[in-house]
This record gives structure tokens, C-alpha cells and sequence, in this order.
């Protein structure tokens, strides 16, 4: 309940955050566009987001799919994967608001799941949809176990995706050695720091 309610809290202010800084928006548009020009030819869209966020991402989607005359979605599906059921929950409530709202045929399914626990039978996966993955700032957190990345990177392989979106920060937070580690997550957290400092007002 405490974690529900510090996302409630927080929502608001990681949106106005998103706004003012440059790269989250170029990363978002950045994806949405190639997300978008991947699956135009399809009747049946699946996109599978691994932390959905705020879900802003999709509903910009959600729109430019409605309003594709050439070739009309019959159906879009959206698969969230995380750990906190409510807050996906929540936002599947509200996509699919949106949907209902902009006459988009649409569904939403909540994959509550560890990512080292992943398995592909969680998905509910169709003939003839396209597939594509939105996975932003997760595989870091599986470097010190290679085969649980290898199993996740093979859940991922097998729907064949049509696209598949991969964002990571470029920074070495497993090192062995302790000075190291605390040296390249200083370096790490002051340049973001930095970065933030001269997009938004103190």
C-alpha cells in the first residue's frame, strides 16, 4: 500500500521531469517513431514493455495507430512486465480509457514477474500479430548472472519481434573491485546530475 501510494505521489513529478529534459523525450520519440514504422503494415500489434512507466509512450502510439486509415488496426494488445501489480493495473485501467475513448480495438495484460524468472508462456501470444519490445534500463540489473540473461534474452528472441527497442546507460556498475565501482557510479551520477542541472530550474 505504501508503494502504491509513493507512485501516486510521484507520477506527477517524473512526468514534469520527462518534459524538461531533452534526452527522455528524444529516446521516447525516438522509439515511438521506429515502434510506429515497424508494425504500420499490421492488423494485429503486440508491444511488450518491460517497467511501462507512466505510459505516456503508448498513448501517443495508441493515437497515430487510430487514426492510420490505410491500413486499420483490428487490434492492439500491450503486455506490461514488472513487479508492482497495482501500479501496472492502474495503468492498463487508464490505456484502456484511452483506447475506448479513440474507438481503438485494445487490450492490456499484466505479467507480474521477476525478469530472471520470466518465461515465454506468460505472454499471450497470437498467429499473425506483430510483435514489438520496449526494453528500457533492465538488462544492467542481470550482469552478475549471465545464464538469467541469456534466458531472458531467449523469452525475448522467441515471439520474433518485428522491433525490439533497447536502452541502457553507458556505465560499468559491476565491477569487482569496490573503487572502481564507487568510481564509475560518481562519474555516472554526477554527469546525469550535471545534465539535469542545466535543462530544469533549481
Amino acid at each position: 500500500m505504501v508503494e502504491e501510494l509513493d507512485n501516486i505521489f510521484l507520477e506527477p513529478l517524473i512526468m514534469a521531469c520527462q518534459q524538461e529534459v531533452p534526452f527522455c523525450l528524444e529516446t521516447q520519440f525516438i522509439s515511438s517513431q521506429s515502434i510506429l514504422e515497424a508494425v504500420t503494415a499490421a492488423k494485429k500489434v503486440h508491444l511488450m514493455d518491460f517497467e511501462i512507466d507512466n505510459g505516456s509512450q503508448w498513448t501517443l502510439i495508441m493515437e497515430a495507430l487510430a487514426v492510420h486509415h490505410e491500413c486499420p488496426v483490428e487490434h492492439l494488445k500491450i503486455t506490461d512486465v514488472g513487479t508492482c501489480e497495482a501500479t501496472m493495473e492502474k495503468m492498463g485501467k487508464r490505456l484502456s480509457s484511452s483506447a475506448q475513448t479513440i474507438n481503438l480495438p485494445f487490450s492490456f495484460k499484466v505479467v507480474a514477474s521477476d525478469l530472471k524468472d520470466l518465461k515465454e508462456e506468460f505472454f499471450d501470444l497470437e498467429a499473425n500479430e506483430a510483435v514489438a519490445i520496449d526494453l528500457a534500463y533492465q538488462l544492467w540489473s542481470l550482469l552478475a548472472w549471465p545464464n538469467h540473461l541469456e534466458a531472458l534474452m531467449a523469452v525475448i528472441q522467441n515471439p520474433k519481434p518485428c522491433f525490439l527497442v533497447l536502452k541502457e546507460v553507458e556505465v560499468c556498475t559491476n565491477a569487482p573491485n569496490f573503487l572502481e565501482l564507487f568510481k564509475e557510479t560518481l562519474l555516472f551520477i554526477s554527469g546525469l546530475i550535471d545534465s539535469m542541472n542545466s535543462c530544469m530550474e533549481k
